[in-house]
């Protein structure tokens, strides 16, 4: 069973007038870098199974030409305990199923429903999304416009990957980087299928965009959001805090006058006293 409620990774949020429940799940080791090692290992692990050569093996994700060489690691050391070179085939479907592997759909999902790896995802509905950082960056290198759709990008995922290398080379020219344009085929199918498989959005359901209002949406963006969030329930703490402490100041005055009229009315009860004995007792002996 679930040791944590699946409700702590909501909160609300608070924006001027604006009160929005956001629910919030970081899935590591699945960045486009993870994702790329994962898929690797896959590859490999088949390769063992099949009893064929470990050192040289096929990955559909890359174009026919091109050599992948997993790394493993991002210093420069690996730790696979062999070397291997991946041989690209340009194959969108065989690319598609490889990487749909690395998400256990299959995962024992305890409270329903689950995105994968049993993880817990509120219902989505119909509701729109959007699609930023590297997702549009990929729709961008593929030439889609920010209003695509899922069957769009799928429908230019699997021309890129049905190109060789040298024709990946002539048409992608316009991306300049070297390793983003080699992995584009490999990147693009990993969004589509983690939107369509792995978070099972439908069509007409996302936009991609990298920037509003002349502004980038990052991670810088949604921690000032955060930060801003978080001082409205600071604020409201200290409210309540002041409240409080008001209250307890209050009491603790309220209780010293208290005993402090005690005291006197004692005092005065005392001495009233005192002068009656003394009056009974100066009519008693005169």
């Amino acid at each position: 069973m679930p040791q944590k409620s699946t409700i702590q990774h909501a909160f609300p949020l608070h924006l001027g007038p604006h009160r929005v429940q956001v629910y919030s799940y970081s899935f590591l080791h699945f960045g486009q870098r993870e994702a790329a090692h994962r898929t690797a290992s896959t590859v490999i692990s088949d390769a063992l199974l099949a009893v064929q050569s470990e050192t040289t093996v096929s990955h559909p994700c890359f174009a026919k030409g091109y050599i992948y060489t997993p790394m493993f690691s991002y210093s420069g050391e690996t730790f696979a305990p062999i070397q291997v070179k991946m041989n690209g085939t340009s194959d969108f479907q065989g690319c598609e199923d490889l990487v749909k592997r690395i998400f256990n759909k299959d995962a024992p999902c305890l409270i329903e429903r689950c995105s994968f790896y049993g993880v817990y995802q509120p219902r989505v509905y119909a509701v729109p999304f959007l699609a930023f950082a590297h997702f549009a960056e990929i729709v961008n290198d593929l030439g889609l416009p920010a209003d695509a759709q899922l069957e769009d990008l799928k429908t230019a995922t699997r021309y890129v990957c049905s190109l060789t290398m040298r024709q990946l080379e002539m048409l992608f020219a316009r991306v300049t980087d070297e390793y983003v344009r080699t992995h584009l085929c490999f990147h693009a199918t990993f969004a589509y299928t983690l939107l369509h498989y792995g978070y099972e959005l439908k069509e007409n359901q996302i936009t991609f965009k990298s920037t509003h209002g002349g502004k980038p949406i990052d991670w810088a963006v949604g921690a000032m959001i955060y930060e801003i969030n978080q001082e409205h329930w600071r604020e409201h703490w200290r409210q309540h805090w002041t409240t409080l402490l008001l209250l307890f100041v209050f009491l603790c005055l309220n209780g010293l006058m208290h005993c402090m009229l005690r005291d006197l009315l004692v005092s005065i009860f005392i001495k009233i006293e005192i002068r009656m004995w003394n009056e009974f007792l100066q009519r008693l002996f005169l």
